[in-house]
């Protein structure tokens, strides 16, 4: 009989063919921990390359803006706010288990960086949040700054060169998922923004490269008129 400890363990393993089944679930973890199990190399294509080893950890890509890697609609759809919802927090770049991509930062799999950020927009959300939570909140709660970020990317992002910009800063301050680190605004299961109707101009206006791809963008100050995103 087994003890306990050798029980947790096996449960813990997953196959490649239980990494192929969580891929086609509609109910998949973000993260999946695979302790012993390793996926063997050129096999199961499809499944496979949208994994990444991190250590103990396979992951779904977060590769957002390379659009080989994601399936294409065949009709555009209209960005409203329910399909963003549906698509970003649920189905994000059209690959089930990703959720918020560009609210996530991955040491392995970097892309950009959360910033920057306005000064007025910084100095706007810290009354927001003062007012609303009735605690001293200040800029180092909301922002990390250049020097910070310096020391961060060398620590947690394999000094990756795009924290030594300059230009990059202030970003949003983040928190660990994980492996992974997410916008301190986003909620990391949900993939819900905490501050959605107040987040930064950075976000209301982004759009990766499978939304442009595949959806129609609405106009800013127009109630129903949408277009190609550019």
């Amino acid at each position: 009989m087994q003890d306990d400890n050798n029980v947790k363990q096996t449960k813990r393993i997953l196959s490649y063919e239980d990494l192929v089944k969580l891929d086609n679930s509609t109910n998949v973890d973000p993260i999946f921990v695979v302790e012993t199990q390793k996926l063997p190399s050129g096999e199961g294509i499809a499944s496979y390359e949208n994994f990444v080893k991190n250590d103990k950890y396979y992951l779904p890509r977060l590769n957002i803006n390379n659009q080989d890697c994601y399936p294409q609609q065949e009709k555009l759809k209209y960005f409203t706010e329910k399909n963003a919802i549906e698509t970003c927090t649920r189905n994000c770049c059209g690959i089930k288990g990703i959720k918020s991509a560009c609210c996530i930062l991955d040491p392995n799999d970097l892309e950009h960086v959360l910033g920057p950020l306005d000064e007025k927009w910084i100095k706007s959300i810290v009354r927001i949040l003062r007012s609303k939570s009735h605690i001293n909140v200040d800029r180092n709660d909301v922002v990390i700054d250049y020097e910070e970020g310096m020391t961060m990317g060398k620590s947690l992002f394999n000094d990756n060169p795009v924290f030594k910009d300059p230009k990059a800063y202030p970003i949003m301050r983040i928190q660990t998922m994980g492996p992974r680190y997410i916008c301190k605004f986003a909620n990391p299961v949900s993939g819900m923004c905490g501050i959605y109707p107040h987040r930064p101009t950075m976000c209301s206006t982004y759009y990766c490269s499978y939304v442009k791809a595949n959806y129609l963008i609405k106009i800013p100050g127009t109630q129903n008129t949408f277009m190609r995103a550019k």
